[in-house]
């Protein structure tokens, strides 16, 4: 028989136990309480922290003098609009079948034959690649308070700290459903603190320029990868742009050739957009330069 006690926290557990199922958690979410070391990105996968929309994606670093926002863009591929079957495949088949059926299949020479007459060309396919980073420079050096973190309810990263008596917050998100840009949101407890410097880099050829407000990168896909795909004739024919505009509250905005900077304003939002020259697998003459500002714009 069950003892007094125990039935009684049993009976408790049933009093409370809908209650708790309800209660509302709060958000969750991962943060940090350090700030990364200044040029260090060999951490980038387990320290930096993601955002994404299907379409657009950033990895968030959160530095305090230095921040990098790496950024993906889903059809920024090396390699170009290619055929891969191999033109001897459809007249090889039934001798490959053949073989097969034999029991030929172990022999030293049968996969050699297979890629020779048979499997695709080339047998390598291309790879993905990284768009660029946005890298912003801010005057600050010592800090207090310092934390990241990626709220996991609402898909957004904030990146707080005290520097100097001014706390200063930063807001990233991608946009959805449009899944048009990454915004970036600079906000301080004090008018006129924001300042900072944007510029662009990546691994692949690029001009930076400033139209406006907007900071801008055209690019060409360069990275070769694995040698096996070029071997055949193929080449890279991925070309993209980045755009970054700059809204200021307050405070100035000037250009140079190549960086954008903000000084003394109350807030600024940024946005930024990416866009390709890729229509689909098998079409690459999309007027990106046209669709990135329209992106921008919207």
């Amino acid at each position: 028989m069950m003892s007094r006690r125990l039935r009684f926290l049993v009976g408790l557990v049933f009093v409370f136990a809908p209650g708790l199922l309800r209660a509302d958690p709060g958000p969750m979410s991962i943060w940090f309480t350090n700030a990364p070391l200044p040029g260090n990105t060999t951490t980038w996968f387990q320290e930096s922290l993601p955002l994404g929309n299907g379409r657009l994606a950033a990895m968030i670093y959160g530095g305090v003098g230095s921040e990098q926002v790496q950024f993906n863009e889903d059809t920024i591929w090396t390699g170009q609009p290619h055929d891969y079957s191999h033109p001897n495949g459809a007249s090889y088949l039934a001798n490959l079948q053949s073989n097969i059926f034999n029991m030929a299949s172990g022999q030293a020479n049968f996969w050699t034959a297979c890629s020779a007459n048979f499997m695709s060309l080339p047998l390598r396919q291309p790879a993905y690649q990284p768009a660029g980073t946005l890298n912003l420079a801010f005057p600050h050096s010592g800090l207090a308070s310092y934390q990241r973190s990626l709220n996991l309810s609402n898909a957004t990263v904030n990146v707080k700290y005290d520097y100097s008596g001014v706390s200063y917050n930063r807001d990233y998100f991608a946009s959805a459903p449009s899944n048009k840009v990454i915004v970036i949101r600079l906000t301080a407890s004090q008018s006129a603190k924001i300042t900072f410097t944007a510029t662009f880099s990546t691994l692949q050829t690029s001009s930076n320029y400033t139209v406006g407000n907007d900071l801008v990168m055209h690019a060409n896909v360069i990275n070769n990868g694995d040698a096996r795909y070029y071997n055949t004739g193929c080449t890279n024919a991925v070309r993209y742009d980045a755009r970054l505009r700059v809204l200021a509250e307050g405070g100035a905005v000037s250009t140079t050739g190549s960086s954008i900077s903000v000084t003394n304003a109350d807030a600024v939002t940024l946005l930024l957009a990416v866009a390709s020259n890729v229509i689909n697998y098998n079409d690459v003459s999309a007027d990106y330069v046209t669709i990135c500002s329209n992106n921008i714009a919207a």
